[in-house]
């Protein structure tokens, strides 16, 4: 047990954690660190050159990295919405337009008919008629 909490033999000679467990519970002794499929044990990490402070350090750059970009995901969403939003108050501002230049030129023929029914007829006498 001592060498498996100090990590191998000796202070000099780092050994997976895994590597001294199977041959002290399993009698396994061809194992020489931990396997591809499993998660690197502390001893592995630290061969590796990765310790838990740089693993720590890269979680949380990961972290960030994708808040960023859920960041500017939604920051684009927001601006999607705010150019429809935008488009749709334009496309409203041209159709009450186009509909008050409709009534308008309606207003003005329905005026000229009128005109022309008058056309040559006294206003005054045409008014006491009605």
């Amino acid at each position: 047990m001592t060498r498996f909490i100090k990590g191998g033999e000796d202070d000099t000679e780092a050994s997976c954690r895994r590597v001294m467990l199977n041959e002290y519970l399993d009698g396994r002794e061809d194992r020489r660190g931990c396997e591809e499929e499993e998660e690197k044990c502390d001893v592995c990490n630290e061969m590796m050159g990765l310790n838990e402070e740089e693993m720590m350090e890269d979680a949380v750059q990961e972290k960030e990295r994708r808040s960023s970009m859920q960041d500017e995901r939604g920051l684009n969403l927001m601006k999607r919405q705010e150019y429809d939003s935008q488009q749709h108050e334009r496309l409203s501002i041209r159709v009450g337009r186009n509909k008050q230049k409709r009534e308008e030129s309606e207003e003005a023929e329905e005026l000229s008919r009128e005109l022309e029914k008058m056309k040559g007829l006294c206003p005054m006498c045409t008014e006491n008629e009605s």
